[in-house]
């Protein structure tokens, strides 16, 4: 069996939460590497490793898989860290970068890594802007390598489910539906409210999770042609002041955005209507709530 090189980079908590445990139970991975300018980040995370990596050999030799737990102990053992993740590139023989440092470096790093002959995963946003991610997407084409958008919620159990009854014509047509994705705010994270860092606020971060979900429910055949800020709310900013990192600040980005799009299926030019709710401000939708031409569905 190949194993899939992978280097990390950005350390942060989504890294250290997330992805990283699933990488000492994934065997077809092997961590080679990680990168961040931060050396508290970096022993942040070989501190965690020396948590979950001997947890799960522990595992593997009750279920005697012997061999696997050694692979998994020399990836533990030899795991190298970087500030600059140019050098790593450099000097690493690397399949897979996986990147989930603040929006500002996804572009930059997801080109550059490109360039290196590397395939790249980056955490959803894609970029801060849409002529950011044009350029990812041209580097893309340029290099013949493989770029991933890291979108987890299209694999929840519900939305997975629904999308299957879809498919089955139990809703009948499709003709509308509500995503919500919110919460209070990631106050405790400072670089979320600098529109330089971030490149917006609860649109661009938990706006993009209900954007992937309403795209997948629809059907990625389907074509967004229409995008607009919904009428009676749109996209505002409604607690003008948060509690940033120990400090009252004046709030910068949005913290509350309804969106609609409208997707077509050029097969037969029908239209299906979504609106889009990322809030950092409490939720105004319970749930995701479908409405067709044989009945409607809540998940």
């Amino acid at each position: 069996m190949k194993e899939v090189r992978v280097a990390g980079v950005g350390l942060g908590g989504i890294f250290i939460g997330g992805h990283l445990p699933a990488y000492a139970r994934i065997p077809e991975a092997r961590l080679v590497a990680l990168s961040d300018p931060s050396e508290f980040a970096l022993r942040r995370a070989l501190k965690r490793i020396k948590e979950i990596f001997p947890e799960r050999i522990a595992e593997l030799k009750e279920e005697g898989l012997d061999d696997e737990a050694e692979r998994l102990k020399d990836i533990m053992e030899s795991i190298r860290v970087y500030r600059d993740y140019n050098q790593m590139l450099e000097r690493e023989e690397i399949d897979l970068v996986d990147v989930c440092t603040p929006h500002k470096y996804h572009k930059p790093i997801a080109i550059d890594a490109l360039r290196a002959g590397v395939n790249v995963m980056v955490e959803k946003p894609m970029s801060r802007t849409y002529i950011e991610a044009l350029e990812i997407v041209e580097t893309v084409k340029e290099t013949g390598r493989i770029f991933q958008l890291n979108e987890n919620y299209i694999f929840a159990g519900g939305f997975y489910k629904t999308r299957k009854l879809i498919e089955m014509g139990e809703l009948g047509e499709l003709e509308y539906l509500i995503v919500p994705c919110s919460h209070e705010g990631p106050e405790g994270s400072e670089w979320y409210w600098d529109p330089w860092m971030s490149g917006g606020g609860s649109l661009v971060d938990i706006g993009s999770h209900a954007v992937a979900v309403a795209w997948f429910l629809v059907g990625f055949d389907k074509r967004p042609m229409v995008v607009k800020a919904e009428k009676f709310t749109g996209i505002t900013l409604r607690a003008r002041s948060r509690y940033i990192s120990g400090s009252f600040r004046n709030i910068e980005v949005e913290d509350d955005a309804h969106v609609l799009i409208k997707f077509q299926d050029e097969k037969d030019g029908s239209w299906t209507t979504a609106l889009i709710e990322g809030a950092w401000s409490g939720a105004e939708f319970e749930c995701t709530t479908l409405f067709g031409s044989r009945g409607s569905l809540k998940v």
